[in-house]
C-alpha cells in the first residue's frame, strides 16, 4: 500500500559515497595568535557563562636571548572574570570581577630556556547565570619562539 499527500515531495536521488583521505583536524586549541614575539588573547563568550566557558590555557617553551641583563614577561589587556601568567614558577593573577583591565609582569628573567602558561577563568554567577559573560583580549610576551622558529603549542608538565 502507498501512502502519499498530495502537498509532499520527496525528491528521488540516489545515494553515492566517496571515500575521503585522512585529513588532521586544523583546529586553534590555544584560541591565541602568535604575532612576533607577543602571543595574543582572544576569547568571547555570552550570556549566560559558568566556569566552564574560558580561553584555552596556554603553556609554552619559550627563549629569551642571552644578552647579559634580565627580561621582562608581560600580559596585559582586559578580562572577565580572571587571569593568572606563570612563568618557571613565578606567577601573578588579575583581580576577579566584571570586565576590567589586567596588567601583570614576571621580571628578573635571564636570557635561555623558560616556560610559560596563561590561564583563563569565570565564576558560575548565581543566583541568575544568565547575567554573566566570559571574555578576555589583550597579549602577553615577549616569548619568542625556541631556536627563533615557531613551532605549534605543546602541553609542558609542570615541573
Amino acid at each position: 500500500m502507498k501512502i502519499s499527500h498530495k502537498n509532499s515531495f520527496i525528491p528521488r536521488r540516489s545515494l553515492s559515497f566517496r571515500i575521503v583521505p585522512f585529513q588532521p583536524i586544523k583546529k586553534d586549541i590555544s584560541r591565541a595568535k602568535e604575532n612576533g614575539d607577543m602571543i595574543e588573547l582572544s576569547y568571547s563568550h555570552g550570556k549566560p557563562s559558568t566556569s566552564a566557558d574560558v580561553m584555552t590555557p596556554i603553556f609554552r617553551i619559550f627563549e629569551l636571548p642571552k644578552n647579559g641583563g634580565t627580561h621582562s614577561v608581560t600580559a596585559a589587556g582586559s578580562v572577565d572574570d580572571a587571569v593568572s601568567l606563570t612563568v618557571d614558577g613565578k606567577s601573578q593573577s588579575s583581580s576577579s570581577g566584571a570586565a576590567h583591565p589586567f596588567n601583570l609582569s614576571i621580571d628578573g628573567l635571564e636570557g635561555g630556556l623558560h616556560s610559560l602558561s596563561v590561564v583563563h577563568t569565570n565564576i558560575n554567577y548565581y543566583p541568575d547565570p544568565y547575567g554573566n559573560v566570559s571574555l578576555i583580549s589583550g597579549s602577553v610576551g615577549p616569548c619568542p619562539p625556541v631556536g627563533g622558529r615557531h613551532c605549534p603549542q605543546r602541553i609542558v608538565p609542570c615541573l
